[in-house]
């Protein structure tokens, strides 16, 4: 373009006054690549300086952000509730941290509590926080520094309670304040039916106030499943069916069961003959224990097909279960002795006389007389192997192991715990594989109940060898690859938690008016992105031992 050329266009449309000037400013940086980008797309609304998780630039890098990820749709009082949080963005992060409380603090991040403060790369970090008795609702936000600038994510609130409207395509809120999710599939971590389809029948509801709760449904041969995570141990819970006859037009048409945690709770259930009718609201309520970390109802057909209205899964109370996932992290800290210890060697060996083994791990968060739950040994395999031979796991009696570097003492002079646990190897191995031993919670068990012990204690495990002195395997060391050394893996509850007693068994109540009495709670928002601000509490690893099923008393807990 010519200069006298640009200059008759400029002339012709540009406005008169300072404005004039801000437009050529802004012609120039076009002419540069470089994008004008207004305040508050850099400011974030948590607090003054804050960035927020906008690109700079519509083709540039990602900004900095956090993000909550993973954490129940729901917690008994008194349950551990575990969460992650995903840190992008950046290059280092440090004061790391879980915020919440018992009431929302979005717009000023001045939460009551905080997890304790980690740092790393950008990746995905995990906490976990005790779940008050006396309040229905937990509100949490993570933060971290990232590159020196503090970032938050969006707040995301943990009820006491689930309320599920199936067959309906949105969230609805009742006539108490309280909100009531739309039908979804289950995914990991959260919850959702699996199986069966939806139908509904927009016509008035009797035995109710809540026509809309009644008026869709799930039915065919379906279950739902609620994640409860591994930190609700021994949890009860009251589980509400929601159930009106939207089809059948006489008794008998449509009769199922329903299975909570595999026990039956309704058998030959017809709602048509239950309620009276069609068109009829009817409530069936149970109260269960769960013992793992999931909730499971089953719909199974007996004469035509299930079908379910709505259901409501309230938390009553549970024990707060912690878990660890540690690795040997030095190389004084596992051992193969064969007339010393050999820490520095790439591989340890398993099994065999006169050939015992040692692995430590450091400053375990585990308080002295705690509950061990669950737990077990893993190692990884160095190379191809079949010979059958045999262990037996001891831990080290001392309430604060030593390393075994010189002069601590060698593997077989250690004190030992009474309880042991035989672990037979007899199948075949593949290089860089894990294996795990059989649970190992009674040796756990004997040591954190001893006097000695305390929480950030360093614990021991002796791997005292068996069978033939020929047959033995190796696993990797520190020494050798230090991303596959030895593992412990254990869930807790503490001893400072309180243990829910066995809910005594009954039948299930048939209520008929299925109006809510719950506090209002609006539905929970679990995304998450970049604000700024800090604060902390222990920090176990995510890893869990799922507990076995528990037959539900009459109730039944997710």
């Amino acid at each position: 373009m010519k200069r006298d050329t640009f200059y008759s266009g400029w002339n012709r449309f540009a406005p008169r006054g300072p404005g004039r000037l801000l437009l050529l400013i802004a012609v120039i940086m076009f002419s540069l690549g470089v994008t004008v980008v207004s305040a508050h797309n850099i400011v974030g609304a948590g607090e003054s300086g804050a960035k927020s998780s906008t690109p700079l630039r519509p083709d540039g890098p990602a900004a900095p952000s956090v993000a909550l990820d993973t954490f129940p749709p729901m917690a008994a009082p008194g349950a551990a509730i575990p969460v992650s949080w995903n840190v992008a963005g950046g290059t280092a992060a440090t004061n790391v941290r879980l915020l919440w409380d018992t009431t929302s603090h979005d717009g000023d991040n001045l939460y009551a509590n905080m997890t304790v403060p980690q740092s790393g790369g950008m990746k995905t970090y995990y906490a976990t926080i005790g779940s008050p008795r006396t309040n229905d609702t937990i509100y949490i936000k993570a933060r971290a520094t990232i590159d020196g600038t503090d970032y938050y994510s969006a707040e995301a609130k943990i009820g006491r309670e689930l309320r599920i409207n199936s067959g309906a395509p949105g969230n609805w809120q009742d006539t108490s304040g309280d909100w009531w999710y739309g039908d979804r599939a289950f995914t990991p971590h959260n919850w959702g039916y699996e199986g069966g389809t939806t139908a509904s029948a927009y016509v008035p509801i009797g035995n109710t106030t809540e026509d809309p709760l009644y008026q869709t449904q799930r039915q065919g041969a379906f279950r739902y499943r609620v994640w409860l995570s591994n930190g609700a141990y021994q949890g009860r819970y009251r589980v509400e069916l929601h159930f009106a006859e939207l089809q059948m037009t006489s008794a008998g048409q449509r009769v199922f069961d329903v299975q909570i945690e595999g026990h039956p709770v309704l058998q030959n259930f017809d709602i048509y003959a239950t309620a009276g009718g069609a068109y009829i609201a009817n409530v069936q309520t149970f109260e269960v224990q769960v013992m793992d970390d999931e909730l499971d109802i089953d719909f199974i057909p007996v004469n035509g097909v299930p079908a379910v209205n709505a259901i409501r899964v309230t938390g009553l109370e549970a024990g707060a279960q912690f878990c660890l996932n540690e690795a040997v992290i030095r190389s004084c800290d596992d051992t193969t002795y064969s007339g010393s210890n050999q820490h520095s060697a790439n591989t340890m060996r398993l099994g065999g006389v006169n050939v015992d083994s040692g692995v430590r791990f450091l400053n375990l968060p585990i308080p002295q007389g705690s509950q061990i739950t669950s737990a077990g040994l893993q190692v990884y395999s160095s190379g191809e192997q079949w010979d059958e031979t045999a262990v037996q796991i001891y831990g080290d009696k001392e309430g604060e192991a030593g390393d075994f570097c010189y002069p601590n003492s060698n593997v077989p002079d250690r004190p030992r715990t009474a309880g042991s646990v035989t672990w037979n190897i007899n199948s075949l191995w593949h290089a860089g594989n894990s294996y795990d031993s059989p649970d190992i919670t009674q040796v756990l068990q004997d040591v954190v109940a001893q006097p000695t012990w305390a929480e950030g204690n360093d614990l021991a495990l002796l791997l005292i060898g068996q069978g033939s002195a020929t047959f033995y395997r190796t696993i990797f060391a520190y020494d050798g690859d230090t991303s596959r050394t030895a593992r412990l893996t254990a869930c807790y509850i503490p001893s400072w938690s309180f243990t829910p007693t066995p809910t005594p068994t009954s039948t299930p109540t048939n209520t008929p008016t299925p109006t809510s009495t719950s506090t209002a709670t609006p539905i929970p928002t679990a995304t998450a992105t970049a604000t700024a601000t800090a604060t902390a509490t222990y920090t176990p690893s995510p890893t869990a031992t799922p507990h076995t099923l528990f037959l539900p008393v009459v109730m039944k807990s997710s």
